[in-house]
C-alpha cells in the first residue's frame, strides 16, 4: 500500500502484522485477526492465552477501519477502505491486497514478492504465494527472548503463519518447541507439522502422505542439518482436518540443545533465525523398519505415534 505509513497502528494484527480482517478485541485489549484467534494459542504480543470463549469482533475499530482512506497499490486510485475491495475487484482482476506492516518482510527474507501482497477476504488466505514448490522458509525473530519463555514454560511453542504446498494445496504450518518437548524437553529443538483446514480440502488428495524435509540453516555456512521423514497415512493427522488444525506431529528430537547452544552463532544472528520445510511429492517411499523418535506426535497433544523414517543425517 502506497500510504502504509499513515495507518493507525491499531488496524495492524498483533499476530501476522498484516491490516486487520474482521478484528477480535482480546481480554488483555490487543487486537487480531478472527482467522489469527484460531491458530494462534497465545497472543503475540504479550503472551498471555488467548480464551477464545471469551472474545468477540470489534465492530468499532472495523467501522473505524472502514473509514480510514488508503491508495490502491496497483494504482493511483484513493479511496475509504469499504470502497477498497470492489476498487480492486473491478479494475485489478480480484486481485484483492493485504498488507505487511513496517517492512515486518523485506526482499532479504524471501526470494517471493508475493509476500507484500495477501488476500483481504473473510477467511485468512496468507502467504499463500510463499509456496509454490511444496517449500517455506519460516523466519523466526526474538529468538531469546522465546527461549527464556520456553525453559520458563511460559510459552512452550511457538507457531509458523500458515502456508500453502500450492496456490489450492494443503494448509500447512509448523510448531517449534525451543527447549524440546516431551521426552526431549531440556535435550532438542522439537520441531512438527500442522495440517490446517482449508477451503480447497474437498478437492485435494487425502491422506496426506509424502516425503517431509525439516533443515535448521546455517547462517555463517553451507552445513545446515536437516531431517527427512514419511507420514504415517494411519494417523488423522495427515487426514482431512474437521477442526482448524490437525495434531501437530513431527521430530522431537530434531536438534540437540548442548550442540545448538555450542554453535548459536551459526544459526541465530540479529536474534533471529530460519527453518525450512519442504513437501517432496516425487520421491517413492521405500520399505523401511520403524525407528523412533520420528514422526511423533507432540506430547502435549497427549499421545504419541511412530512410523517408518527415512533419515537424512544430520550433521550436528
Amino acid at each position: 500500500m502506497k500510504n502504509m505509513e499513515e495507518i493507525d497502528p491499531r488496524f495492524i494484527c498483533g499476530s501476522c502484522k498484516l491490516v486487520l480482517c474482521e478484528p477480535y478485541q482480546l481480554t488483555f485489549g490487543h487486537h487480531l485477526c478472527k482467522s489469527c484467534i484460531h491458530t494462534d494459542n497465545n497472543c503475540a504480543i504479550c503472551l498471555e492465552v488467548i480464551e477464545t470463549d471469551k472474545i468477540g469482533s470489534d465492530r468499532g475499530l472495523e467501522n473505524d477501519m472502514r473509514r480510514f482512506s488508503k491508495t490502491c497499490s496497483q494504482c493511483d486510485w484513493r479511496g475509504p477502505l469499504t470502497f477498497y475491495k470492489k476498487h480492486i475487484e473491478q479494475n485489478h482482476g480480484g486481485s484483492n491486497d493485504r498488507f505487511i506492516w513496517n517492512g515486518q518482510v523485506n526482499g532479504n527474507d524471501f526470494s517471493q514478492n508475493s509476500l507484500n501482497s495477501e488476500r483481504l477476504t473473510g477467511s485468512y488466505a496468507g502467504n499463500r504465494q510463499l509456496s509454490n514448490d511444496g517449500s517455506f522458509i519460516w523466519r523466526i525473530t526474538d529468538v531469546e527472548r522465546k527461549r527464556i519463555y520456553a525453559v520458563s514454560e511460559r510459552q512452550m511453542s511457538i507457531d509458523s503463519e500458515p502456508f500453502y504446498s500450492s496456490p489450492t494445496g494443503y494448509k500447512l504450518c509448523l510448531r517449534l518447541y525451543l527447549n524440546g518437548d516431551g521426552n526431549a524437553r531440556g535435550t532438542h529443538l522439537s520441531l512438527f507439522l500442522v495440517i490446517m483446514r482449508n477451503e480447497f480440502d474437498a478437492i485435494i488428495h487425502w491422506p496426506f502422505k509424502y516425503k517431509i524435509i525439516f533443515t535448521l540453516l546455517n547462517q555463517l555456512q553451507s552445513n545446515s542439518p536437516s531431517k527427512s521423514f514419511w507420514l504415517d497415512v494411519n494417523l488423522t493427522s495427515f487426514h482431512s482436518p474437521t477442526a482448524d488444525m490437525n495434531i501437530a506431529c513431527g521430530i522431537p528430537k530434531f536438534f540437540r540443545l548442548d550442540i545448538f547452544e555450542q554453535t548459536y552463532d551459526e544459526y541465530v544472528q540479529n536474534d533471529t533465525m530460519f527453518i525450512k520445510v519442504e513437501v517432496d511429492f516425487t520421491s517413492e517411499r521405500s520399505e523401511l523398519a520403524s525407528v523412533p523418535g520420528v514422526n511423533e506426535l507432540a506430547n502435549n497433544e497427549k499421545h504419541v505415534d511412530i512410523i517408518h523414517e527415512d533419515i537424512d543425517p544430520m550433521s550436528h
